[in-house]
């Protein structure tokens, strides 16, 4: 993959945690040395985040990252992850990122795998029929919040108090639904419009109704309706390893993964 590329991933990953913390009650977003913090200031730790600001030179570079980071995180007293593409950093330096991180006491957890389309492809079976509806009051913000906990084993006090703020959803440029399935919430997602491509995040599925493409019909709904909307048609988004294979089965490739980085006992 080229460097452009890859820039351009790391850049939609900070942008589109931008648009949540900028969005968000408590919210901020900090230029560290090297590092862009963009944090909702929450208990969940996926709110707060921590990025490379652009590639690394050295091993030295690095460290000095991982301290302005450390520092400002030690300020806030909340869970965060640091994401980092092994692309930013030099070829030598790849093999040891971990155990670099390893000295801050800072660990490899979950990847996430940076991903684009110019254009999807069609569905691979027949979509399931779903009563689709738009993420425009407080009942929907907090089922987007329970979907997301729930599908990703987290309490789901935090997603119901991280999502249901009404700036988070204002149309445009968000463009969120949740799928009902005989009158109960059971899957959602949200797209975004950043810059010149739409941005694609908190695609869920309850347990006990995944495997069904409740997930991929409420995504391509969303996506959809931002198209139709705005007319973009670049889209953006950052998969776990759960997601990675629909996304690649809708026309989505893969760019680079993400490491994510976080202190023991918030993981």
């Amino acid at each position: 993959m080229n460097s452009t590329e890859i820039t351009a991933s790391n850049d939609a990953f900070i942008k589109a945690w931008r648009y949540w913390s900028d969005r968000s009650p408590a919210g901020t977003v900090a230029h560290l040395d090297g590092v862009i913090a963009p944090w909702m200031n929450h208990t969940w730790p996926i709110c707060n985040l921590s990025f490379l600001a652009d590639e690394v030179r050295d091993e030295a570079d690095l460290t000095r990252r991982i301290e302005a980071a450390l520092a400002h995180a030690q300020t806030r007293q909340l869970g965060w992850i640091f994401f980092v593409s092994a692309d930013f950093l030099p070829a030598a330096l790849r093999p040891r990122m971990e155990t670099i991180f390893a000295r801050y006491a800072l660990t490899a957890g979950f990847t996430m795998t940076g991903m684009a389309s110019e254009a999807l492809l069609p569905p691979r079976r027949t979509l399931p029929t779903l009563d689709i509806r738009p993420v425009n009051d407080a009942a929907n913000r907090s089922a987007v919040g329970e979907i997301n906990c729930q599908g990703y084993h987290m309490p789901e006090e935090w997603g119901i108090e991280a999502l249901n703020v009404a700036p988070l959803w204002e149309t445009p440029p968000a463009y969120g639904y949740v799928a009902y399935l005989d009158g109960q919430p059971v899957s959602c997602a949200k797209t975004v419009v950043l810059d010149d491509y739409l941005y694609v995040g908190l695609v869920a599925t309850r347990p006990g109704h995944q495997g069904h493409g409740y997930g991929e019909a409420v995504m391509r709904h969303s996506i959809t309706q931002a198209q139709q909307a705005c007319g973009l048609q670049r889209i953006v988004l950052h998969a776990t390893d759960q997601g990675l294979p629909l996304y690649q089965a809708m026309g989505f490739h893969a760019i680079t993964p993400f490491q994510g980085f976080m202190l023991p006992h918030e993981e």
